[in-house]
């Protein structure tokens, strides 16, 4: 007895035989169904869509005032890069960072390793005795999704760059193929 196809040449097939009539998209070649986009960065679509509302969440929060705290200066460029236009504070010294930012709303954004954590700490323990929350979850909710590929903010950009470049990509070839049909 045949072994049933894997789920993805299974919806090829299904898309296939649904072919174009009825005003139906042309069939999606396996290629662009099995997208190595998602599979080479280890990122999944619904992943990607949750990543771009997690950076979306913190341009719109930094564009209201919220300090963002980085490890150094790549970092600050990977967020720009990103659209991140608000203050960015380049973590020197507990002290220093949190004179810098008084009473504000702060977001920490240190690297998902030991010492981008010691730092969160660190922060964390200065900003509470000072009476001040600060935002950590954005960093969680980011590095929960890409962990595997990225660890340093200094790379985000041009991760999100790299899948937005080939999700492109494989668009615009699928649109050639519809336009040949």
């Amino acid at each position: 007895m045949k072994s049933p196809a894997p789920p993805v040449q299974r919806l090829a097939a299904q898309t296939n035989a649904a072919g174009t009539e009825g005003g139906l998209l042309p069939p999606l070649p396996i290629s662009f169904i099995n997208s190595k986009v998602f599979e080479l960065l280890m990122l999944n679509q619904e992943e990607y869509i949750e990543l771009r509302k997690i950076l979306n969440e913190l341009i719109e929060k930094s564009k209201n005032g919220a300090v963002i705290i980085v490890e150094g200066i790549k970092d600050k460029k990977s967020l720009r890069d990103l659209g991140v236009e608000g203050k960015i504070i380049i973590f020197s010294s507990y002290v220093s960072v949190v004179d810098k930012v008084k009473n504000e709303d702060v977001i920490i954004l240190t690297d998902y390793d030991e010492r981008g954590n010691k730092i969160e700490k660190g922060l964390i323990s200065k900003f509470l005795s000072w009476g001040v929350i600060p935002d950590t979850n954005i960093k969680k909710r980011i590095f929960a999704l890409i962990k595997k590929d990225v660890t340093a903010v200094e790379n985000l950009a041009e991760y999100v760059s790299k899948i937005e470049n080939n999700l492109k990509l494989n668009l615009q070839s699928y649109k050639g193929i519809k336009k040949s049909f």
